[in-house]
């Protein structure tokens, strides 16, 4: 027998099958680009469709666990939509001529202690959460990482 221990994100009982969800690790790679505007445009499509998931994740969560417990990814737009994050990464692509995902990955390294600098408390204490946004543009933009938990089946989510 297995026991597991965590925090629950609902209340009730939930039947079904136990799936482990492990995140992918990538590594990123420095790579230099030519064309600038097009590393620019890419990463910012990226980042307007992350925040499109965002916003249908919050509505989903608060009508399913509600608005304090949504809260998390109402945050994590405001990640993705501050123009501190946005400058900073787009400066990286253009002043450097580097690859999109490897601006987004060093400018989420940083962005924690320039937060903390610049006293910006939706930041302050969620580190794992600016991780999250990286982790979530990093995956469309690489367009590799598949959804696992696409089911038809009720499944636990460890």
């Amino acid at each position: 027998m297995i026991t597991l221990t965590g925090k629950k994100i609902s209340e009730g009982i939930a039947i079904g099958k136990l799936s482990f969800y492990k995140r992918d690790i990538k590594e990123i790679k420095e790579i230099y680009v030519k064309d600038i505007e097009k590393e620019v445009a890419r990463f910012q499509k990226a980042r307007e469709k992350a925040v499109m998931e965002l916003r249908v994740l919050y509505g989903n969560s608060i009508r399913e666990v509600g608005e304090a417990n949504a809260a998390i990814f109402e945050m994590q737009q405001a990640i993705l939509e501050d123009q501190d994050f946005i400058d900073q990464i787009t400066n990286i692509i253009a002043t450097q001529k580097l690859n999109a995902e490897y601006a987004v990955q060093s400018v989420a390294e940083g962005f924690i202690s320039d937060a903390v600098a610049k006293e910006k408390d939706y930041v302050q204490g969620h580190d794992a959460d600016v991780k999250d946004v990286a982790n979530r543009v990093l995956r469309i933009l690489s367009r590799g990482w598949k959804d696992k938990m696409l089911t038809d089946e009720p499944f636990v989510l460890a």
